[in-house]
């Protein structure tokens, strides 16, 4: 009886996961969501890169009447997969956002990150400094490497106008959204 006990026990073990394990499932996802937004925005590109120069191609006024309405059916859609790729791509960085937080929460809290936090290397802090410009890697007078703020960073570097998030899901959909909608525009009028 009691190495059945003992085998309950260690198969309760297995069950909990431990920090380290859930960092690494909230990586494999945040890694998952950093790899789709790119991905499904080329295929967007693509997409509709054959639909506009189908669109040009059917300007033509020598083509049938019925060309006019397959130009104002092709610029519909392509304001339909604008749409669609800021629908996609926003709930993906608001995914990215919430697998970033969960991992920063575990850096912050998790006894196994304790040397990173003891020795100023917390990824999702010091990191973010160094991509933004506002940290670097020098050596002290000891010749050791420490994270040192940099004098003034640069502002267009840590400027929100520019940040990734904003580029794929505001800033592009929106560029073919008027695109498009400059397309369906022309349609109607010739």
């Amino acid at each position: 009886m009691p190495e059945k006990k003992k085998q309950e026990v260690s198969n309760k073990e297995k069950d909990n996961i431990g920090p380290i394990e859930a960092y690494d499932i909230f990586l494999q996802r945040h890694i998952n969501e950093d790899r789709v937004i790119p991905e499904r925005t080329g295929v967007f590109l693509a997409g509709s890169s054959f639909l506009f120069l189908a669109f040009v191609m059917l300007l033509n006024p020598d083509l049938a009447p019925i060309f006019r309405v397959l130009r104002i059916i092709l610029a519909v859609v392509g304001i339909c997969l604008a749409f669609l790729l800021y629908s996609l791509n926003r709930a993906a960085i608001n995914a990215l956002r919430f697998w970033i937080g969960a991992e920063q929460k575990i850096e912050e809290e998790a006894p196994e990150f304790a040397y990173m936090r003891e020795n100023s290397i917390i990824p999702r802090f010091q990191g973010e400094d160094c991509i933004w410009g506002k940290m670097e890697w020098r050596r002290d007078k000891n010749g050791k490497h420490v994270l040192e703020p940099v004098g003034k960073p640069r502002k267009w570097l840590i400027s929100p106008l520019f940040s990734i998030g904003i580029i794929y899901a505001v800033y592009l959909p929106l560029t073919f959204f008027v695109l498009w909608l400059s397309a369906l525009v022309i349609a109607v009028i010739c």
